[in-house]
């Protein structure tokens, strides 16, 4: 496998759309149960590519939108970015996306907080929460892996 998780050989490449969509359904599935999420509407959407900031600047393998207060979720899936992956791969990225969903109503909270600041220090908070709140995902993500023995 090469560093950015694509594999060295062509082994999902030609996956069909249909096969490839219903094995994603069944990870985010498998972590909403995981992450004790069953209370929750998660509805995955498939595109071909996803961006992510305001610019569009970003290329991301997927995205979750949440709103916490109706416990519903979103989970968008770059089809063309997760097709050759690796299965640890795209399912490191189901996690991540899942725990998006989990620690939705504490980002929620924290963005609603920091929209109270001036408008001057608002876009310094809201850029660090952005980079805590990844953080964080991903450590979140490394402990889930390892405690389920699919850390790689």
């Amino acid at each position: 496998m090469e560093d950015n998780g694509r594999r060295a050989h062509r082994g999902t490449l030609d996956m069909k759309p249909s096969i490839l969509k219903r094995q994603l359904t069944k990870g985010i599935q498998r972590w909403r149960d995981r992450l004790w999420l069953n209370q929750w509407k998660i509805e995955p959407h498939f595109e071909d590519e996803v961006e992510r900031g305001e610019t569009g600047a970003f290329r991301v393998a997927a995205r979750a939108e949440c709103d916490s207060e109706y416990r519903q979720a979103d989970v968008t899936i770059a089809l063309k970015v997760n097709a050759d992956r690796s299965e640890e791969v795209k399912n490191r990225t189901l996690c991540h996306e899942m725990v998006h969903v989990r620690n939705s109503p504490v980002d929620h909270f924290v963005k609603v907080l920091l929209g109270e600041l001036p408008p001057g220090k608002r876009a310094a908070y809201l850029n660090w929460w952005v980079n805590v709140d990844e953080g964080l995902t991903e450590d979140w993500c490394n402990i889930l892996l390892d405690a389920y023995k699919e850390l790689k």
